[in-house]
């Protein structure tokens, strides 16, 4: 089913750039080089599965691991989002080692995590060298620096013996070749990898559904069902003597993150001043956050409230910006980062989402992008909120309510 599944699909796109008509010759060129690769694709798609597809059934259907490496190649968020995955792991199997393959820069995000026994690096070309993305990468490393790098990578993956490699990037490409030279019992990876060949098992990915959902399907092999599982991440990493260091707060503060790499995704200046309008109101501190290179546009935000009860933090490490939001009231944010961090803190957070982001032609609804809130789960103490939507007096509605809370119970519901 699958194979056939996924052979009409590329089919499709094969076929769609022989007959879809272009104009101009950009995008004939465009066209040209698309047909090219799936050409490519599909030679070695069909040879990959003429070689490996008998493997599948010979992999145990019965799988009691000793060790479990996962790869999670990915952005500060995605991490972080995967964590999850080792909680319920250790339930089931809690001798198990599990191990993380990441890129060096999300280190931070699994050290002193008791549940993960070993921390592997590989450097992803497309993030090391992706355009407006430069934070994080405290070393300029060239492509041939990078390949050498992760073929030692490999060579102590390989040492390792792993019974499951689980790779949880859900796009394309997924590098499941790689993981493969490592050489598992087992390698688990969602059905809309390019390297689909090469998977043990293929694990289905909805479009339409909460992403954490999509996740906990990987550990389907492992016997792992999602009847009774949550979506909780895991951060132990806080450093609140160097958040000490660097500022003096109040008891009652409230913590607003208005930035994004991505513009497109910014909530509007006035509207966010509104907001702190009513908190300084309230009696609460406001710390704004962000990347020191966010900074002017948080000084924007900042410049019309006057007021010795706003605040902007720009040189937080993560552990210090986590025992920030862990000392906060509440949070509010545009990123889905902080709000995977703030699940990890058990911090009540709204997250306003652009929803037209993230369009996907052929899976979004018309005018309506579905996967851009399925990246944040809808669990009792987040709350998302819509930038197209959303005006300053819904948010302060929603701010009362968790105030309100907050002042009865003296401390927020989780």
């Amino acid at each position: 089913m699958f194979v056939r599944l996924k052979y009409s699909k590329l089919s499709n796109r094969f076929a769609g750039n022989i007959f879809r008509k272009r104009i101009g010759w950009g995008k004939q060129l465009t066209k040209l080089l698309k047909f090219f690769y799936l050409l490519i694709l599909l030679t070695v798609e069909i040879i990959g599965d003429l070689l490996f597809l008998w493997k599948r059934f010979s992999c145990k259907k019965n799988i009691n691991p000793e060790k479990i490496l996962i790869a999670r190649i990915d952005q500060f968020g995605d991490v972080l989002f995967s964590t999850f995955l080792v909680s319920l792991i250790k339930k089931k199997y809690p001798n198990t080692e599990v191990h993380y393959l990441v890129h060096p820069k999300t280190k931070v995000l699994l050290e002193k995590n008791p549940n993960i026994e070993q921390i592997y690096f590989w450097q992803d070309f497309f993030l090391h060298f992706i355009i407006g993305r430069p934070e994080g990468r405290r070393k300029k490393r060239s492509f041939w620096q990078i390949t050498q790098d992760n073929i030692q990578t490999l060579k102590l993956l390989k040492k390792e013996k792993y019974d499951v490699i689980i790779n949880s990037r859900a796009y394309s490409p997924s590098w499941n070749f790689f993981w493969k030279l490592a050489q598992p019992a087992c390698l688990v990876s969602f059905d809309i990898s390019e390297q689909s060949f090469l998977s043990d098992y293929q694990i289905s990915y909805n479009f339409h559904e909460e992403d954490w959902k999509n996740h906990l399907r990987l550990l389907k092999p492992l016997g792992i069902e999602g009847k009774d599982c949550c979506f909780s991440p895991q951060f132990f990493n806080c450093d609140y003597q160097g958040l000490k260091k660097k500022a003096k707060l109040s008891k009652d503060f409230v913590v607003i993150s208005p930035v994004s790499f991505d513009k497109e995704r910014l909530w509007d200046r006035d509207s966010w001043q509104g907001v702190i309008r009513f908190l300084i109101g309230e009696d609460f501190e406001v710390v704004l956050i962000g990347l020191e290179s966010q900074k002017p546009y948080l000084l924007e935000i900042a410049s019309l409230m006057k007021s010795d009860k706003v605040r902007i933090l720009t040189n937080l490490s993560i552990p210090e910006l986590a025992s920030l939001i862990k000392l906060s009231k509440f949070v509010l944010c545009i990123d889905s980062f902080i709000t995977h961090l703030s699940i990890a803190l058990r911090k009540q957070v709204i997250c306003l989402i652009n929803e037209e982001v993230y369009y996907l032609k052929g899976v979004s609804k018309p005018r309506w992008v579905i996967d851009a809130k399925s990246m944040v789960p809808l669990i009792p103490n987040v709350t998302i909120l819509s930038t197209l939507r959303t005006k300053s007096s819904l948010l302060i509605d929603y701010c009362k309510k968790l105030i309100e809370s907050e002042r009865k119970t003296n401390s927020l519901l989780w």
